[in-house]
Protein backbone atom coordinates (compact mmCIF):
# COMPACT_ATOMS: atom_id res chain seq x y z
CA UNK A 1 0.00 0.00 0.00
CA UNK A 2 0.80 3.60 -0.33
CA UNK A 3 2.12 3.89 3.89
CA UNK A 4 3.14 -0.07 3.90
CA UNK A 5 6.81 -0.37 3.96
CA UNK A 6 6.82 -4.22 4.02
CA UNK A 7 8.97 -5.98 1.05
CA UNK A 8 6.54 -6.15 -2.11
CA UNK A 9 8.20 -9.64 -3.99
CA UNK A 10 7.41 -9.61 -7.60
CA UNK A 11 6.02 -11.86 -9.62
CA UNK A 12 7.62 -14.53 -11.74
CA UNK A 13 8.84 -13.04 -15.55
CA UNK A 14 8.28 -9.25 -14.21
CA UNK A 15 9.72 -7.33 -16.86
CA UNK A 16 9.44 -3.59 -18.05
CA UNK A 17 9.18 -1.87 -21.51
CA UNK A 18 9.60 1.68 -22.38
CA UNK A 19 8.44 3.15 -25.73
CA UNK A 20 9.51 6.54 -27.27
CA UNK A 21 7.44 7.96 -29.80
CA UNK A 22 4.71 4.67 -29.87
CA UNK A 23 8.30 2.76 -30.80
CA UNK A 24 9.67 -0.43 -28.76
CA UNK A 25 12.13 1.41 -27.26
CA UNK A 26 13.79 -0.96 -24.54
CA UNK A 27 13.28 -3.29 -21.43
CA UNK A 28 14.27 -1.85 -18.24
CA UNK A 29 17.18 -3.50 -15.97
CA UNK A 30 15.43 -5.40 -12.82
CA UNK A 31 17.78 -4.14 -10.62
CA UNK A 32 16.72 -5.10 -6.94
CA UNK A 33 14.80 -8.42 -5.82
CA UNK A 34 12.25 -6.28 -4.89
CA UNK A 35 10.57 -5.66 -8.38
CA UNK A 36 12.25 -2.29 -8.73
CA UNK A 37 13.48 -1.64 -12.28
CA UNK A 38 15.76 0.99 -13.95
CA UNK A 39 16.21 2.69 -17.00
CA UNK A 40 18.94 1.58 -18.94
CA UNK A 41 22.12 4.32 -19.39
CA UNK A 42 21.89 4.26 -22.80
CA UNK A 43 18.48 5.50 -23.44
CA UNK A 44 18.56 9.66 -23.09
CA UNK A 45 15.08 10.60 -22.90
CA UNK A 46 14.54 13.22 -25.28
CA UNK A 47 12.54 17.03 -25.19
CA UNK A 48 9.61 16.80 -27.41
CA UNK A 49 9.60 12.98 -27.61
CA UNK A 50 6.58 11.32 -25.84
CA UNK A 51 7.09 7.88 -23.71
CA UNK A 52 4.55 5.35 -22.25
CA UNK A 53 6.04 2.17 -19.94
CA UNK A 54 4.13 -1.07 -20.23
CA UNK A 55 4.53 -4.24 -17.26
CA UNK A 56 3.92 -7.74 -17.04
CA UNK A 57 4.49 -10.89 -14.98
CA UNK A 58 2.84 -13.97 -14.36
CA UNK A 59 -0.45 -13.23 -12.87
CA UNK A 60 -0.61 -9.67 -13.56
CA UNK A 61 -3.27 -7.72 -16.02
CA UNK A 62 -2.15 -5.59 -18.60
CA UNK A 63 -0.17 -2.52 -16.88
CA UNK A 64 0.58 0.10 -18.81
CA UNK A 65 0.86 4.38 -17.91
CA UNK A 66 -0.45 7.00 -20.24
CA UNK A 67 1.55 8.15 -23.11
CA UNK A 68 3.46 11.67 -21.70
CA UNK A 69 5.42 13.41 -23.12
CA UNK A 70 8.58 15.43 -22.45
CA UNK A 71 8.49 19.62 -22.19
CA UNK A 72 10.73 21.72 -23.81
CA UNK A 73 13.01 23.26 -22.16
CA UNK A 74 11.85 26.89 -21.14
CA UNK A 75 15.57 28.96 -20.90
CA UNK A 76 15.88 31.96 -18.14
CA UNK A 77 15.34 34.68 -19.76
CA UNK A 78 17.24 37.04 -16.75
CA UNK A 79 18.69 36.49 -13.23
CA UNK A 80 19.20 39.72 -11.38
CA UNK A 81 20.73 40.25 -7.66
CA UNK A 82 19.06 43.34 -6.61
CA UNK A 83 20.32 43.74 -3.27
CA UNK A 84 22.37 41.59 -0.09
CA UNK A 85 20.69 43.90 3.02
CA UNK A 86 20.47 42.72 6.53
CA UNK A 87 21.79 39.49 5.30
CA UNK A 88 19.26 38.84 3.03
CA UNK A 89 20.08 38.07 -0.59
CA UNK A 90 17.39 39.08 -3.29
CA UNK A 91 17.16 38.04 -6.42
CA UNK A 92 14.64 38.69 -9.33
CA UNK A 93 14.58 35.93 -12.15
CA UNK A 94 12.22 36.35 -15.15
CA UNK A 95 11.55 33.80 -17.75
CA UNK A 96 9.42 33.77 -21.13
CA UNK A 97 6.41 31.44 -21.35
CA UNK A 98 5.32 29.51 -24.38
CA UNK A 99 2.11 30.95 -25.83
CA UNK A 100 -0.72 29.05 -26.63
CA UNK A 101 -0.59 26.19 -24.03
CA UNK A 102 -1.07 25.12 -20.79
CA UNK A 103 3.30 25.08 -19.45
CA UNK A 104 3.82 23.95 -15.76
CA UNK A 105 6.69 24.84 -13.55
CA UNK A 106 8.70 24.80 -10.53
CA UNK A 107 11.67 26.43 -9.25
CA UNK A 108 14.39 25.29 -7.25
CA UNK A 109 17.55 26.91 -5.68
CA UNK A 110 20.21 25.53 -4.54
CA UNK A 111 23.00 27.32 -2.52
CA UNK A 112 26.65 26.34 -2.62
CA UNK A 113 29.75 27.23 0.32
CA UNK A 114 33.49 28.77 -1.38
CA UNK A 115 34.71 24.83 -1.45
CA UNK A 116 31.27 24.00 -3.61
CA UNK A 117 29.48 21.95 -1.35
CA UNK A 118 25.67 21.90 -0.94
CA UNK A 119 24.15 23.88 1.63
CA UNK A 120 20.65 23.74 1.07
CA UNK A 121 20.28 19.89 1.84
CA UNK A 122 22.89 19.62 4.58
CA UNK A 123 20.11 18.35 6.60
CA UNK A 124 19.07 15.97 4.11
CA UNK A 125 15.09 16.12 4.29
CA UNK A 126 14.32 18.80 1.74
CA UNK A 127 12.49 16.94 -1.03
CA UNK A 128 13.51 16.92 -4.87
CA UNK A 129 10.46 18.91 -5.37
CA UNK A 130 8.38 20.95 -2.92
CA UNK A 131 4.54 19.67 -4.06
CA UNK A 132 3.24 23.32 -2.72
CA UNK A 133 5.57 25.18 -5.25
CA UNK A 134 4.78 24.00 -8.39
CA UNK A 135 2.32 26.35 -10.79
CA UNK A 136 1.09 27.08 -14.03
CA UNK A 137 1.29 30.00 -16.44
CA UNK A 138 -2.78 30.41 -15.85
CA UNK A 139 -2.11 33.93 -15.23
CA UNK A 140 0.87 34.47 -17.51
CA UNK A 141 0.16 32.67 -20.85
CA UNK A 142 2.58 33.75 -23.67
CA UNK A 143 4.36 36.27 -21.44
CA UNK A 144 7.47 37.20 -19.53
CA UNK A 145 6.96 35.86 -15.63
CA UNK A 146 9.28 37.36 -13.21
CA UNK A 147 9.96 35.55 -9.55
CA UNK A 148 11.44 37.51 -6.50
CA UNK A 149 13.70 35.26 -4.36
CA UNK A 150 15.16 35.84 -1.02
CA UNK A 151 17.71 33.79 0.80
CA UNK A 152 19.89 34.57 3.55
CA UNK A 153 23.01 34.87 2.91
CA UNK A 154 24.23 32.65 5.34
CA UNK A 155 22.98 28.91 6.29
CA UNK A 156 23.96 27.25 10.13
CA UNK A 157 24.94 24.14 10.65
CA UNK A 158 26.22 22.76 13.61
CA UNK A 159 26.30 26.22 15.30
CA UNK A 160 28.48 27.86 12.53
CA UNK A 161 27.73 30.19 9.53
CA UNK A 162 28.49 29.59 6.45
CA UNK A 163 28.83 32.14 3.74
CA UNK A 164 26.78 31.26 0.34
CA UNK A 165 29.32 31.89 -2.73
CA UNK A 166 27.40 30.76 -5.04
CA UNK A 167 23.35 30.21 -6.17
CA UNK A 168 21.75 27.99 -8.52
CA UNK A 169 18.29 28.33 -9.78
CA UNK A 170 17.01 25.81 -11.39
CA UNK A 171 13.83 26.18 -13.91
CA UNK A 172 12.25 23.09 -14.11
CA UNK A 173 9.37 22.83 -17.28
CA UNK A 174 7.23 19.36 -15.63
CA UNK A 175 5.29 17.50 -17.68
CA UNK A 176 1.05 17.63 -17.80
CA UNK A 177 0.83 14.58 -15.76
CA UNK A 178 4.15 15.17 -13.01
CA UNK A 179 2.19 18.70 -12.58
CA UNK A 180 -1.32 16.99 -11.80
CA UNK A 181 0.77 14.63 -9.13
CA UNK A 182 2.78 17.09 -7.30
CA UNK A 183 -0.91 19.06 -7.59
CA UNK A 184 -2.76 16.25 -5.47
CA UNK A 185 0.07 15.19 -3.12
CA UNK A 186 -0.65 19.37 -2.51
CA UNK A 187 -3.80 18.99 -2.15
CA UNK A 188 -3.97 15.38 0.18
CA UNK A 189 -0.98 16.61 2.63
CA UNK A 190 -3.75 19.23 3.78
CA UNK A 191 -6.58 17.27 4.06
CA UNK A 192 -4.76 14.11 5.40
CA UNK A 193 -4.52 15.95 9.05
CA UNK A 194 -7.79 17.06 9.25
CA UNK A 195 -9.85 13.80 10.04
CA UNK A 196 -12.82 16.02 9.21
CA UNK A 197 -11.94 15.75 5.97
CA UNK A 198 -12.19 13.07 2.95
CA UNK A 199 -8.63 12.47 1.76
CA UNK A 200 -8.13 13.95 -1.43
CA UNK A 201 -6.98 11.45 -4.27
CA UNK A 202 -3.48 11.14 -5.31
CA UNK A 203 -3.02 11.67 -9.30
CA UNK A 204 -2.05 8.44 -11.06
CA UNK A 205 -1.79 7.33 -14.61
CA UNK A 206 -0.70 3.79 -14.83
CA UNK A 207 -3.74 1.57 -15.45
CA UNK A 208 -4.19 -1.54 -13.88
CA UNK A 209 -1.93 -0.17 -11.43
CA UNK A 210 -0.93 2.68 -9.20
CA UNK A 211 2.07 5.01 -9.83
CA UNK A 212 2.97 8.35 -11.66
CA UNK A 213 5.16 8.54 -15.02
CA UNK A 214 5.82 11.82 -15.42
CA UNK A 215 8.83 13.89 -16.87
CA UNK A 216 10.42 17.58 -17.09
CA UNK A 217 13.29 19.81 -18.60
CA UNK A 218 15.45 21.70 -16.60
CA UNK A 219 17.58 25.07 -17.52
CA UNK A 220 19.80 26.27 -15.09
CA UNK A 221 21.27 30.00 -14.12
CA UNK A 222 24.43 30.35 -11.95
CA UNK A 223 25.21 33.13 -10.04
CA UNK A 224 28.52 33.99 -8.37
CA UNK A 225 28.72 36.00 -5.09
CA UNK A 226 31.72 37.95 -3.73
Amino acid sequence: GLFDDSPQLPPDNASCIIYEDGILSKELAAIQQDGTFELPTDIKITAGSTYYLTASGDGLPDIYTENIQIPNVIFWKNAIVRDTVDGEITIEVSFDDTPGKNNYYVIKMDKYDQGGELLTNLSLSEPFIDPSSVFSDLDFDGKTHKVILKTPRYEYFMNEAIRTHQIQIVLFSLSKELYSFFNSLNKFESTFSDPTLENYPIYSNVKNGYGILGGFSTDTITIELF
